[in-house]
């Protein structure tokens, strides 16, 4: 009953956890950081962080003439850095080559550079751009296996994941290739992966979130009758687990092609898509009017596998690359509408306020702490013996000790974590902590079995069948495997002592048990034959003063013993027959008899007999 109690406490009293706020539009920020230096602005820089500094390299624009006058895109190589956030931007260098439309990907080593293009051709390089004791550096790193840009990517652990683009400018289709290089290892190689389920595409979101990469919208590629690229604007979005593969998750509610990417991610299960080109207004004309792209911040819950609309951007940029810094993520530059691009920078900053514990809390709290010293005060005045304090006297009622195994068994934590889990990992877990299912084979089989044996634990039941040695091994095994948890079973290794003495009164005993069979010869007492093993009776009315029981030989010698104690070291009191015996004859089951437990029940009976039991 003791253990019992607070479990029962426990689950009628709704503590309410108190963790970070959940994700929101009012918990989003934004900050305008100083403008690029291009007064036009670039669409698709390579941008990173690396030693603290802000790094935005190349991109293209329309220098001249807007797209729809005629004008010429031209492509740059200048690196632009900034330190520190209300710093202002300085040229750190050059790229090799004027260079934009690839992905750049922040590292500890710096910022890794994956192909793009120019105006003549795509590429498969990969550099590394350094900031090191302000100096930009360069290092090259293994190349893609075929030419690349307009593709996504991002950085799952040290691994990095590409995924879609074009191979040429004037293609037609776009790639359905999944490539990953591993930075840890020695010689870094890229290796081609199977590719998500769905059709090729270029201009996707890439997101990397409870460790796996996500890869969102983008364009699927056709020819039309001329041979030109036409655009086909996507909503599905996918899910990669290294070592489990993809699977499809929810669409979004609306495309979001050339979004900022990598997505920005928050807390442990939700990630951004912002704006993104949702090919609504892909005929607008003129273009010279063109409103813009859509502002609308999309979040996915992996383990929701929803999407809920988040506020909105302060300006649609897409085409640019986003990049995590001094506790945001920074959107630099970018195209606002069709041809037109924007030097603004912006920092987007998720604010994450803790919950107030509140009153209510701390009063179930402290309703908790004084339930159970008031538990522990009333039980421990009703503990007069071992066997009140380890199995509670055997008075627990049936459906107590049941909420007593079960609570001991699962936590609160294990209700709250396995169907978060399950949800997003499947059944395993669950199937794994299902006691539930053998609960029936314990109650009926294995519980019996120990009730019949009396014993306080497993261990003692090891003693019996085989010897100290093995109590003791699978009593230190399981106490060394389980270092946290702390179990009465395990502490149960010496060997439990008892004596008798004469009884100075005499009563009847409260049982309310009756006979199962005649009362053998010598018994005055009904009702403790009721307690007898089925073997042969001897006539016993009484114990022998000054002797005591043989532990070698199981048999009743004369011995002295102070204050007319009878040692019952090798007794076990609930049989009856093995105690009260003819003084003198060999025990009738002639087995090492087991261990003595010190039951209320049994002193009763002895009492009756003129005996008491005395715990030492």
């Amino acid at each position: 009953m003791i253990r019992s109690l607070p479990a029962l406490l426990l689950a009628w009293l709704p503590l309410a956890a108190s963790g970070a706020g959940a994700v929101s539009a009012a918990s989003i920020q934004w900050t305008e950081l100083a403008a690029l230096p291009d007064k036009l602005g670039v669409a698709s820089p390579f941008v990173g962080t690396h030693k603290g500094a802000l790094l935005v390299a190349g991109g293209a624009n329309f220098p001249g003439k807007p797209p729809w006058e005629g004008g010429t895109k031209i492509w740059h190589d200048t690196v632009f850095v900034l330190e520190k956030p209300d710093g202002a931007w300085k040229t750190a260098g050059k790229l090799p080559r004027p260079l934009g439309y690839g992905v750049s990907l922040s590292t500890e080593d710096g910022v890794v550079c994956i192909g793009g293009s120019d105006a003549q051709r795509h590429y498969a390089d990969v550099f590394l751009l350094r900031w090191e004791n302000g100096e930009l550096k360069t290092s090259p790193l293994p190349s893609l296996p075929k030419p690349c840009a307009n593709f996504s990517g991002a950085l799952l652990g040290n691994t990095i994941y590409v995924a879609g683009g074009i191979e040429t400018p004037t293609a037609t289709n776009a790639l359905k290739t999944f490539w990953s290089l591993d930075l840890a290892t020695a010689r870094p190689q890229w290796r081609e992966l199977e590719s998500w389920p769905g059709p090729a595409r270029m201009l996707a979101v890439a997101a990397v979130q409870d460790k796996s990469f996500f890869l969102v919208s983008g364009a699927e590629l056709s020819g039309d009758a001329q041979g030109k690229p036409m655009r086909r604007y996507l909503n599905d979005a996918y899910r990669y687990q290294p070592g489990r593969g993809w699977k499809r998750v929810t669409d979004l509610p609306r495309p979001a092609v050339a979004a900022p990417t990598p997505a920005p991610a928050l807390g442990q299960s939700t990630f951004l898509v912002m704006g993104g080109d949702d090919g609504s207004l892909v005929n607008f004309q003129p273009l010279d009017r063109h409103p813009g792209f859509p502002k609308t911040i999309l979040a996915y819950h992996t383990i929701t596998d929803a999407w809920k609309p988040l506020g909105e951007m302060p300006a649609a940029h897409v085409t640019t690359t986003l990049a995590r810094w001094n506790g945001g993520w920074v959107v630099p530059s970018g195209e606002v509408r069709p041809g037109v691009r924007s030097p603004a920078v912006w920092k987007l900053q998720a604010s994450f306020q803790k919950a107030a514990f509140g009153w209510l809390n701390y009063s179930m709290v402290l309703l908790h702490l004084l339930g159970m010293v008031w538990i522990g005060c009333v039980c421990s005045k009703k503990n007069k013996s071992t066997n009140d304090f380890f199995r509670g006297g055997q008075r627990i009622p049936w459906w107590a000790a049941g909420l007593s195994i079960f609570a001991t068994m699962l936590s609160s934590i294990t209700f709250m974590a396995i169907p978060a889990a399950d949800y997003t990992d499947g059944w395993n877990l669950f199937l794994a902590n299902s006691y539930i299912l053998i609960t029936p084979l314990v109650v009926f089989v294995y519980l019996p079995f120990y009730r019949r044996l009396n014993v306080t634990s497993a261990y003692e039941y090891l003693e019996r069948r085989f010897n100290a040695a093995t109590r003791l091994a699978g009593s230190t095994s399981w106490t060394a495997s389980s270092p946290l948890s702390v179990s009465p079973a395990s502490t149960s290794i010496t060997r439990t002592k008892c004596s008798l003495r004469p009884s100075p009164s005499w009563s009847k005993p409260k049982s309310s048990r009756q006979p199962i069979r005649n009362t053998p010869p010598g018994f005055t007492s009904p009702a403790a034959a009721s307690f007898m093993p089925e073997h042969s009776w001897q006539s016993a009315t009484s114990w022998p003063a000054g002797r005591s029981a043989s532990p070698r030989t199981r048999n009743w010698s004369s011995a002295s013993a102070p204050n007319g104690r009878i040692s019952a070291k090798h007794v076990h009191l609930p049989r009856m027959g093995r105690l009260l015996q003819t003084h003198g004859k060999r025990h009738p089951s002639r087995r090492p008899a087991p261990r003595c437990a010190d039951q209320q029940e049994d002193a009763e009976v002895l009492r009756w007999h003129g005996l008491e039991l005395m715990m030492p």
